[in-house]
């Protein structure tokens, strides 16, 4: 079950890092249409 932990966390990393991204990417096209 250790052995799991490591790439458990890694994929939050990457979850996370995806998901602040398609918030950066809706807010800019918000943005660009609201221009």
């Amino acid at each position: 079950m250790l052995w799991k932990r490591p790439f458990f966390f890694r994929g939050l990393e990457v979850y996370s890092y995806e998901l602040k991204l398609l918030i950066l990417w809706d807010s800019a096209s918000i943005h660009l249409a609201a221009a």
